[in-house]
């Protein structure tokens, strides 16, 4: 499948995702990124809600392109956090070394930007499809996986890095630079220990350890509006 199919394939609607007949959704395996912003309650208490908003629309607009560069899905915002998915719509044969190569360039996009933010990455067999309560209804993907990238993002600040992926991942994706295996590290709410991988880039020690930066809503909204932001991003690649 071709980038530009991918790209096309990631912004499906919900509507348009085959599902087995009498059932709601499908098993896949997938790998999952859940992207999470550093400090961000202490910025909700220094910024008004309308320009944490704004702020956060922008954001979530950088990371979606490139996540749709690279094929990948936007599964759902939770609060300032973005859960991304690979291989949910569609087999996607190397979906770990994609997630990888995305994260590496929204760190990129967003340190840029002085946007501090964590990624936690994690494959397995997820139960993906759509939710509804009432008169909602959501796309969803549920599972392992999805609760793994979640924790593993938390780890990041006490490894000193900006992105922790699991070993499924980066044995499937092959060893890239800048990986460095911690063994059996305690994961919050698993009752086993893991081998993690922290992804370390130039930067990262400094960005670990940042005392709540101030999120540069007005700075950055005024300066550099959403379009020149995803011009940046497409000249991260």
């Amino acid at each position: 499948m071709s980038r530009r199919d991918a790209t096309q394939k990631s912004t499906q609607t919900i509507d348009e995702i085959p599902v087995p007949a009498g059932l709601p959704g499908r098993e896949r395996e997938v790998t999952v990124c859940f992207v999470d912003l550093r400090n961000y309650t202490r910025h909700t208490e220094e910024n008004t809600p309308a320009d944490v908003y704004r702020f956060l629309s922008e954001y979530f607009q950088v990371v979606g392109e490139v996540v749709g560069r690279h094929g990948g899905t936007i599964v759902e915002f939770q609060g300032d956090g973005v859960v991304v998915a690979f291989g949910a719509l569609d087999d996607l044969a190397d979906k770990e070394a994609t997630a990888l190569r995305a994260t590496r360039e929204i760190r990129r996009v967003t340190r840029a930007l002085g946007i501090p933010i964590r990624i936690g990455v994690a494959t397995g067999t997820a139960f993906v499809g759509q939710m509804s309560a009432l008169d909602r209804r959501a796309f969803c993907v549920i599972g392992h996986p999805t609760v793994m990238a979640a924790s593993l993002q938390g780890l990041a600040d006490e490894l000193g890095c900006g992105i922790v992926a699991d070993e499924q991942t980066v044995r499937a994706a092959g060893r890239e630079a800048g990986l460095r295996r911690h063994r059996r590290h305690a994961i919050e709410g698993s009752s086993q220990r893991h081998d993690v991988f922290a992804v370390h880039e130039e930067g990262d020690a400094s960005a670990a350890t940042l005392p709540g930066v101030r999120l540069p809503v007005n700075g950055w909204s005024a300066a550099l509006p959403c379009p020149l932001a995803l011009e940046l991003g497409r000249a991260a690649v």
